[in-house]
């Protein structure tokens, strides 16, 4: 089967392939760091820092009618600027088992439903991520 071999900093980290995968995708995400750390570095003249993670994920084929299983080798790891991740495409019997499977929420029994959830989250979390308004 297919796989990806991957390495940081010359240390193999992980083997992430199935059988059965329809798709294998590695993300690595950038962040910026909380926007009080950023906004003294940048009075200071520095370039705001920011947090990079990775993640490997893939999509195992489902029978005729039914959708995939979400697969999952890693998730959010968190790397600095400087360090090397190298991705190799290999052909290989074995990898690494993918990490156990999340259970999700069940879906909103209604859009009205739905909407009033991500409402919630908004007005839950808005004051940490909004900036200030000026005035």
């Amino acid at each position: 089967m297919i796989a990806l071999y991957i390495e940081i900093d010359g240390a193999a980290s992980v083997v992430a392939g199935a059988a059965n995968l329809q798709v294998l995708a590695l993300a690595l995400g950038c962040h910026p760091q909380a926007a009080s750390t950023n906004q003294v570095r940048v009075q200071q003249g520095l370039a705001p820092q920011a947090v990079f993670d990775l993640s490997v994920t893939g999509m195992a084929a489902g029978t005729w009618g039914t959708h995939g299983e979400a697969m999952h080798w890693v998730e959010g790891l968190p790397l600095q600027a400087g360090q090397t991740v190298t991705v190799t495409v290999i052909e290989t019997a074995r990898t690494d088992p993918a990490l156990p499977a999340r259970v999700m929420p069940a879906p909103a029994k209604s859009a009205q439903a739905h909407f009033e959830h991500c409402k919630r989250v908004y007005l839950e979390l808005k004051d940490k991520y909004d900036p200030p308004q000026a005035g």
